[in-house]
């Protein structure tokens, strides 16, 4: 009797663990898709407004707030866009310059509209 009570414990706990684990998984990709909303809304409010009107954050900063969550996500990104790693780390900096290419290529990785960074 006592071991078929220790594998119901295990099970519940093992069970218990999927669960937090799924909860804490979907909370960050909550999250991820809170930021790429708050891009899409920036983007639509640049499109509304002049763009001179309102601060605008660096690209550097917004990709980095975006993608803080991914693992590895700088490594993705030279990938995703075909920059050398030096490239990518003058793009945080904003000493990259902001090309209609780069904007698209970075649509791609992110799903932000290009016109967006664009205007950054």
């Amino acid at each position: 009797m006592s071991a078929g009570y220790a594998r119901r414990a295990s099970t519940r706990d093992d069970e218990e663990a999927a669960l937090t684990d799924a909860k804490e998984q979907a909370a960050g990709e909550r999250d991820r898709y809170r930021r790429l909303l708050d891009c899409h809304v920036d983007a639509a409010l640049a499109e509304l407004t002049d763009a001179r009107a309102r601060p605008v954050p660096w690209p550097g900063r917004v990709l980095e707030s975006f993608c803080a969550t991914m693992p590895s996500w700088r490594r993705k990104l030279a990938e995703s866009t075909g920059l050398e790693p030096r490239e990518v780390e003058r793009l945080l900096r904003s000493d990259l310059p902001m090309t209609p290419g780069l904007a698209r290529q970075l649509e791609a990785f992110t799903g932000t509209p290009a016109r967006y960074r664009e205007r950054l």
